[in-house]
């Protein structure tokens, strides 16, 4: 009874905001991505429950033909939901939307708190590159301690040979990833080598290559884990090491654990199937809905659209908390009912 009464109240308050704005355009960096994708599918579920007419645009990595495609979003004063194609543009479509008094909303790459700050209308929404990559370093030391009995040395060099690949070389929100893996691993009392911080641009294709470059300057022997910022280069890393026996789907021999971010059905499917170890991913559902709900609000007061968030924020930036999955342990998982319900 407690659920129906629930979901009804939020229903009911959705519904207020819907009428208010029932036309949301959302503005992707590049919708080939396997975050882009599974984001899509979640917020076009939430829309369409809500009856809201969601359109989406696909910026193609292409930051002047994104910039395009936001210039029209704020010409028709309809509120915008943005992946940047380069972080730098934060504060030019902060810009663009403020003079139309349009609402716009920042989710995956994080603006400057600065920029959030600077317009009363603009919000992130989004999760903490600090925190998946402490995760990550969690579910490094559980596995260590739960498959291996605490035995990571496999090369009797005494070190955690690690290799990182990295998103970008630019970015604060894969800075933050990789720093924090680093550090909690460290704090935890490993003593890491790093064979190589590579960037491989979230890209699963070059970060095969640069797993097989690694393999064939350095040996597999200088792999005793893989780290990566993002599911789509876990599952490149995948494929490298399936060429040379590794990785298969028998964890007990031939095997290099390997730890993801996103929480992407195919990354899902690799850990269940052996290949991969865990990976790291938030609540897409709530992510989407917290999204759309802003976008929704209309003329809605800051104050009283914070009534209708059920996650804390600060400086209209929410961070929705992330979850741990891996194939040898059940972690506790932080979700939330399905709200795109409309009937139970």
């Amino acid at each position: 009874m407690l659920l129906k009464w629930l979901l009804l109240g939020l229903m009911c308050a959705f519904s207020v905001m819907a009428s208010a704005q029932t036309h949301v355009k959302a503005y992707y960096h590049n919708y080939s991505d396997d975050y882009t994708k599974v984001f899509d599918a979640a917020l076009s579920k939430v829309a369409t429950a809500y009856d809201v007419n969601l359109k989406v645009f696909d910026g193609n990595d292409d930051r002047e033909l994104q910039n395009n495609q936001l210039s029209y979003a704020f010409a028709t004063n309809s509120a915008a939901i943005v992946n940047l194609v380069d972080p730098k543009d934060a504060a030019r479509n902060i810009e663009r939307a403020r003079k139309t008094n349009s609402r716009i909303i920042f989710f995956n790459i994080q603006p400057k708190l600065d920029e959030i700050s600077s317009y009363d209308n603009a919000w992130y929404v989004g999760t903490s590159g600090r925190i998946s990559g402490i995760y990550q370093a969690q579910i490094v030391h559980d596995y260590f301690h739960l498959q291996r009995n605490d035995k990571y040395d496999t090369n009797g060099n005494r070190k955690l040979d690690l290799v990182i690949l990295q998103g970008t070389n630019v970015g604060d929100e894969t800075k933050k990833r990789t720093n924090a893996v680093v550090e909690t691993l460290t704090r935890i009392g490993y003593w890491l080598n790093p064979t190589a911080i590579s960037v491989a641009n979230f890209d699963k294709k070059q970060a095969k290559e640069v797993i097989k470059k690694i393999i064939k300057e350095s040996g597999i022997d200088s792999l005793e884990l893989i780290i990566c910022n993002n599911d789509a280069m876990a599952l490149g890393a995948v494929e490298a090491l399936n060429s040379h026996g590794y990785n298969t789907g028998d964890t007990t021999k031939n095997y290099i654990p390997i730890i993801g971010i996103d929480g992407t059905p195919e990354a899902m499917k690799a850990i269940k199937d052996g290949k991969m170890t865990g990976t790291v991913f938030a609540d897409f559902t709530a992510l989407a809905l917290v999204c759309l709900k802003i976008a929704c609000a209309g003329g809605k007061e800051n104050e009283r659209l914070a009534e209708d968030i059920w996650y804390s924020y600060s400086n209209r930036m929410i961070f929705i908390p992330y979850n741990k999955f891996s194939n040898f342990k059940n972690y506790q998982v932080f979700s939330y009912y399905d709200y795109t319900k409309k009937k139970e």
